[in-house]
């Protein structure tokens, strides 16, 4: 059983050279129960591909062809939704841990009140702190974000992000900058979520410890997905050099 898959997925500026496409003929399926790691350099096409997934390019900016093909019911291509029932399916059958940079966190609500606002329940908010490694949950339900660190507030996204019922979770660096050890306690917990709730979880990350404990590797250079043995000579070869920071294009 599958929670998500790409179909043929490709991505293009129109009225533009070949070389201006940032997708190509992505494939791959998201079974139920599985952790996905994608990774790759800056500008492999790893935030277009999360945008694509998500339903969020302009039709106005970008052409796209294939599938995102999601569970639920009924399954189908979210490509092929209007707006409104694009929406829809990201309320009800996407999740997304977004980068901590993008300020996700609304300033004028207290961290009690967004997560709330997310489905979690006032009664269970201090365990659910404590299992990403937030003390003083008290201190913390009262804050505003710009009285948070920003290890702190990424870790709040992942109390939501875990509250989540969607069957689909993107996680777009959900680690950075965090210490190893509590790098390892958060995947411990996505793992809980996935195999409990019988999810599937997509994570975006430049950490090759984390990719190398998930289900599947996927990784990108240059808009498309590597064959198996490149992606793994790939991935070992970064493991000793580290991730190169550039590769031209979009993050």
């Amino acid at each position: 059983m599958i929670a998500g898959a790409l179909r043929g997925l490709s991505v293009r500026v129109p009225q533009a050279s070949e070389t201006s496409h940032l997708l190509h003929d992505l494939e791959c399926t998201w079974p139920v129960g599985s952790i996905t790691a994608i990774v790759g350099a800056s500008g492999a096409g790893k935030t277009t591909l999360l945008r694509t997934t998500l339903g969020l390019l302009s039709e106005r900016e970008f052409a796209v062809a294939g599938e995102v093909w999601i569970t639920g019911s009924p399954a189908g291509n979210l490509l092929a939704q209007s707006p409104a029932e694009r929406r829809r399916w990201r309320r009800e059958r996407i999740g997304l841990l977004p980068h901590v940079q993008e300020q996700p966190l609304d300033p004028f609500r207290r961290v009690e009140e967004f997560l709330r606002r997310t489905g979690c329940a006032r009664a269970e908010l201090p365990s659910a702190l404590d299992t990403v490694g937030l003390e003083h949950p008290t201190a913390i339900l009262r804050a505003y974000p710009h009285e948070l660190s920003g290890g702190e507030k990424q870790r709040v996204l992942w109390v939501a992000a875990l509250a989540s019922h969607q069957p689909l979770l993107l996680l777009d660096e959900p680690t950075t900058g965090l210490e190893a050890p509590l790098r390892q306690k958060l995947l411990r917990q996505l793992r809980l979520w996935v195999d409990s709730k019988e999810r599937a979880a997509v994570m975006v990350t430049h950490d090759l410890v984390l990719a190398r404990q998930c289900d599947q590797i996927l990784v990108m250079a240059q808009g498309r997905f590597l064959d198996p043995n490149a992606a793994a000579s790939r991935v070992s070869a970064w493991s000793s050099i580290g991730l190169p920071h550039e590769e031209g294009r979009d993050s």
